[in-house]
């Protein structure tokens, strides 16, 4: 669970103990008041959260299991293999298979080239996710994410934090990680198609894949600050009409990434949000995130 202030841990160990670590943090946002500009505040919100978050996940297994820190050559050889299966899939194939499938789409029209590339990944991702989920540990681990929604909207809601109350609320959340993700590849096939439209097909810059690449790898802070941005509007504004329309598919989303959590994972949860509420300054008390 991560506040403005603070981040926190739970785990439950094998004897059935919950451990809990919490620590005080202070964001590059506050820091330094310029990166509290709209779109930059979201780039930079999205790589403290990446980063606390693998973080919080190689300490869960230490405290879990009572590992010693730190990766063997093993766990290194299976995180870069994983990185290039994930360039592999959902990077170059898509775009190798729609310029083969599609002859001279790549050269007269990058706009609906980028469309297709972005829909197909869109769709191998929710595949990707559907299939994981078959997985018992997989399932456990969205049961645990569902746990973390139903404490938060027990906290908001001002109830009693306890594992009855919260296992009456709505296991999605529209500040959820899960629809983030989402809206942050429609925004980049929005965003793309529309700068190599204007790029490669109306003002004529010369197009090949490295060009092509290093414009989308300038664009990656725009994409992730538009939607952070989406993301925060629409949690603001969630009762309202229109984006309740507009929040809808993210909360579907999270109908593949959360499950009904039970009693114990929610106290669990609980305990997380209790761990990162009680080193706060009381200034600086404020809803926690999964």
């Amino acid at each position: 669970m991560i506040t403005p202030g603070s981040w926190a841990l739970a785990v439950r160990k094998p004897n059935g103990d919950i451990e809990t670590r919490s620590w005080q943090r202070t964001s590059l946002i506050i820091r330094y008041p310029i990166l509290k500009l709209p779109f930059i505040r979201g780039f930079i919100t999205l790589i403290e959260m990446m980063t606390l978050g693998f973080k919080s996940l190689d300490l869960s297994a230490q405290l879990a299991y009572e590992e010693e820190s730190g990766k063997s050559w093993k766990d290194n050889l299976i995180m870069i293999v994983s990185l290039l299966a994930v360039v592999a899939l959902f990077f170059l194939l898509p775009f190798w298979a729609s310029k083969k499938l599609i002859p001279g789409i790549y050269a007269n029209n990058q706009g609906l080239l980028n469309i297709i590339i972005g829909l197909v990944r869109l769709l191998l991702f929710v595949l990707y996710l559907c299939l994981i989920s078959l997985s018992k540990e997989i399932r456990r681990i969205f049961e645990y994410h569902g746990a973390e929604h139903q404490a938060i909207h027990c906290y908001e809601s001002g109830y009693e934090l306890n594992p009855e109350n919260a296992g009456k609320l709505d296991k999605e959340h529209p500040r959820c990680g899960t629809s983030l993700i989402l809206v942050t590849l429609i925004f980049a096939i929005l965003i793309s198609s529309l700068v190599d439209t204007l790029l490669f097909n109306i003002l004529g810059v010369q197009n090949n894949p490295v060009i092509r690449t290093l414009v989308h790898l300038a664009l990656i802070p725009l994409v992730a600050g538009s939607a952070y941005e989406f993301n925060k509007l629409g949690y603001k504004y969630q009762n309202h009409p229109i984006f309740k329309v507009m929040i809808f598919p993210g909360l579907m989303f999270q109908k593949i990434t959360t499950r009904k959590p039970d009693q114990h994972q929610l106290e669990v949860s609980i305990e997380a949000i209790h761990a990162a509420m009680d080193i706060l300054e009381p200034s600086e008390s404020q809803s926690p995130e999964d």
